[in-house]
């Protein structure tokens, strides 16, 4: 029985009379040979005592009477632990004094609002009502346990550095003991994990360091990698997360709710004013800064618990898909809010560019900062090219604005019949507007846009060109192809500035295809221009062209074979449509292979 009390007190003989706990080991090791020899002999008569199996268990349960303290305030996790007053108006008394009457002389209290102040008055202080309330102190619950869970870590060390000395190797005392505080320890976590909800984002960080803390601790020790994660603790639910996952998932949560709110709250800011010019004349927002000083005080909340594991790799998981939040919240306001103004669409433009800036550094940096295993399974750039898709559908944007401008819109409505176009008037007047646009888009955009949006307006204004034709087609006649000539000629002139000749010839050659299709006498050419602009603009259908056919002076046979060849033409468009859209929406991609040059 003696023997069994020094066992009983292993952990603290290891550190003050180590000879004594050998000596108890010692004793089960005799009996441990009597035992083998009784069973060579087989002498019945003599049961075996099997002292080892005996030491493991009291072991085992001393380690356990060691977690019991812990695992009930484990479950405590949330619950009321102190009593407090508060006033009428819910503000807390921190602190109170009174006379040798029991009147109130002196208050420091806490208001809602979280500020602490100190009443003297003596009329208030009459005034003043107590209730008395319980609430969970988290600072104070966290304090303890932590304290606990912490001085359990210590345990380990002690028994690596004093305890295991005191056994034979083949005991594999160390592991033994490690494997009781282990799943202990995974107990702890995993019954405060369930009460996640109840803890503030402070607290769950504080806990989370704990688990970091004590992981490098086992790997300092010597556990093997595969051993250090916390197992299943052995009275949790199978279908239950483990506590840590149940922690990173709860603060995650709360994460992408606060900076999805933030982040919405931003971009209506960001719209009620006026862009603001940075000094070389390029208009901008603050959101798309805002944003990332967001992310980035984020992944410094992580750094501050120096967690570059899983912690880290959920938080990057999150900032990317609140980057595809952004991006989804821009795309909403820049296609759905037709008030926007050329400015504010330039500012969102350069906005994009300043995000696909920031997000490439950002992923360089949690790529630097997340371990080897983790970071290879983070792919960020894809999410950085989707503000250049942003900034794609802002460009196209800003054309239509240009091209919905009243002046535009009037000079455009005058286009095949008027007087004022055939002389060549209508158009000049079309270019001189864009060059006014382009002289300001110079200025308010990224130098590294203004192509691609200069491109925009070209593939708006042949667009508006043949979106005209789907009313009613214009009489036509020699001098109206002979005008459609020189427009190419002198949209095609002003436009080499802007890009090379091979991609211009593109765009000049579809609106050689509207006078093609309005003028061609030969078959194969009519039916040619028109599979070149159904291919671009889907929109112009088949009934479009039949007006224009049935405008012309054509022969019924050669009208005949045209509208045959351009309705399959049509039929085989239509059906790859519909399967590239049934593809997209299967694959749910939603990313374009287009960057910067």
């Amino acid at each position: 029985a003696g023997g069994g009390a020094y066992v009983d007190d292993f952990y603290e003989l290891a550190q003050s009379d180590p000879s004594i706990l050998v000596s108890c080991v010692q004793v089960v090791e005799l009996q441990e040979r009597l035992d083998e020899q009784y069973q060579r002999t087989k002498m019945d008569a003599q049961r075996p005592k099997r002292f080892r199996n005996k030491l493991f268990l009291r072991l085992q349960a001393w380690v356990d009477k060691q977690f019991v303290e812990l695992k009930e305030m484990a479950e405590a996790t949330g619950h009321p632990n102190k009593l407090v007053k508060v006033d009428r108006k819910g503000n807390y008394i921190l602190e109170e004094r009174r006379d040798f009457l029991n009147n109130l002389i002196y208050i420091k209290r806490k208001t809602l609002l979280g500020k602490e102040e100190e009443v003297l008055d003596e009329e208030e202080l009459r005034g003043l009502e107590f209730n008395e309330e319980e609430l969970f102190d988290e600072d104070e619950f966290l304090e303890e346990l932590l304290d606990k869970l912490y001085g359990m870590e210590l345990h380990l060390t002690n028994i690596y550095d004093h305890v295991r000395d005191c056994f034979p190797p083949s005991y594999d005392i160390f592991d033994i003991l490690f494997q009781m505080y282990h799943i202990n320890v995974a107990s702890v976590i995993d019954t405060v994990g369930q009460r996640a909800e109840s803890l503030s984002t402070k607290g769950s960080l504080q806990l989370m360091e704990f688990v970091r803390k004590y992981m490098e601790t086992l790997r300092g020790l010597g556990i093997d990698e595969e051993m250090v994660r916390l197992p299943p603790g052995p009275n949790t639910d199978a279908t239950c997360k483990p506590g840590l996952d149940m922690l990173i998932e709860c603060y995650i949560n709360r994460m992408d709710e606060t900076v999805t709110r933030w982040y919405i709250n931003i971009l209506d800011v960001d719209l009620q004013y006026k862009p603001k010019a940075a000094p070389n004349g390029n208009l901008r927002t603050p959101g798309a800064i805002e944003f990332f000083k967001i992310l980035d005080e984020e992944v410094q909340v992580i750094q501050s618990i120096d967690d570059h594991g899983e912690v880290m790799f959920s938080t990057v998981l999150c900032a990317m898909e609140l980057m595809k939040g952004f991006q989804e919240a821009q795309v909403k306001i820049i296609r759905d809010r037709t008030h926007l103004g050329f400015e504010m669409l330039c500012a969102q433009l350069n906005n994009n560019i300043v995000c696909y800036d920031h997000s490439l550094e950002f992923a360089e940096e949690v790529q630097e900062l997340l371990e080897e295993e983790y970071a290879q399974q983070v792919d960020v750039e894809e999410v950085c090219r989707g503000f250049l898709d942003v900034a794609k559908l802002a460009t196209k944007r800003i054309a239509e604005v240009i091209f919905n401008d009243d002046g535009m819109a009037t000079h455009l409505k005058n286009l095949y019949s008027t007087p004022d176009w055939l002389s060549g008037r209508t158009m000049a007047t079309i270019v001189e507007t864009l060059k006014d646009f382009m002289r300001d888009v110079h200025v308010y955009v990224d130098a590294t846009f203004t192509k691609r949006v200069a491109e925009a307006t070209l593939e708006e204004l042949i667009r508006r060109r043949v979106v005209m034709f789907a009313p009613g087609v214009p009489q036509v006649t020699e001098a109206m192809i002979s005008r459609l000539r020189d427009d190419e000629e002198l949209v095609g002139e002003y436009y080499t500035d802007f890009m090379k000749a091979e991609k211009l010839a593109k765009y000049v050659d579809m609106l050689a295809n509207i006078r093609e299709v309005l003028s061609s006498t030969d078959v194969g050419t009519v039916v040619l221009a028109y599979s070149n602009m159904v291919q671009v603009y889907p929109s112009f259908e088949l009934q479009s062209l039949q007006r224009i056919i049935d405008a012309r002076d054509m022969p019924k046979k050669e009208a005949k074979e045209v509208m045959a060849q351009c309705r399959e033409i049509w039929k085989e468009r239509s059906a790859a449509v519909a399967a590239a859209e049934g593809k997209k929406a299967e694959e749910a991609k939603g990313w374009f292979g287009w960057g910067r040059k």
